[in-house]
């Protein structure tokens, strides 16, 4: 019997088709990197979702929630040790960074 997908299914492919095609088309989108790695990560793509975080920071260095997302990861994920380095710079980070300050201003 052939299994049909859902429609969650079907609009988790096209949402990370479409975030992809956005990183692609500016590999500065920091946003396109956060959201992917959001989708991966609920699917259970861990290491995945940490690269893309890896690529949001690469993107906008001071962008706040990806490194708090980052840092939740590599503590999924038993890197510790890396985790407290994400979590000291989101914490040196007062305000959610110059990132957000001017995206939001």
């Amino acid at each position: 019997m052939r299994r049909h997908r859902s429609i969650s299914e079907i609009r988790n492919v096209e949402a990370e088709a479409a975030f992809r095609a956005a990183r692609r088309a500016d590999p500065f989108f920091a946003e396109a990197w956060y959201n992917l790695s959001d989708l991966l990560d609920e699917q259970g793509r861990l290491e995945a979702a940490v690269d893309c975080l890896r690529g949001a920071l690469r993107a906008a260095p001071d962008y706040a929630d990806a490194m708090f997302n980052l840092a939740l990861l590599l503590q999924r994920s038993n890197k510790h040790a890396e985790a407290a380095e994400y979590w000291r710079r989101y914490l040196a980070n007062p305000g959610g960074g110059a990132y957000r300050r001017a995206r939001w201003h």
